[in-house]
């Protein structure tokens, strides 16, 4: 059976299978962030043109 403790451990077990569930939050948030920019850059550009998005 395992433990809360021993479920939350990343020294145990396939590296690459931690490696992989260590990064997928990262990658998550960055393509949220990523995302975001872009739609902001599309609403600024089409509010202001060129020059609010120079700014």
């Amino acid at each position: 059976m395992e433990t809360a403790a021993r479920k939350g451990d990343l020294t145990k077990g396939p590296v690459g299978k931690q490696l992989l569930l260590f990064a997928l939050p990262l990658l998550g948030a960055s393509l949220i962030q990523q995302l975001y920019n872009t739609l902001d850059l599309l609403f600024v550009g089409n509010l202001l043109g060129k020059g609010g998005i120079s700014g």
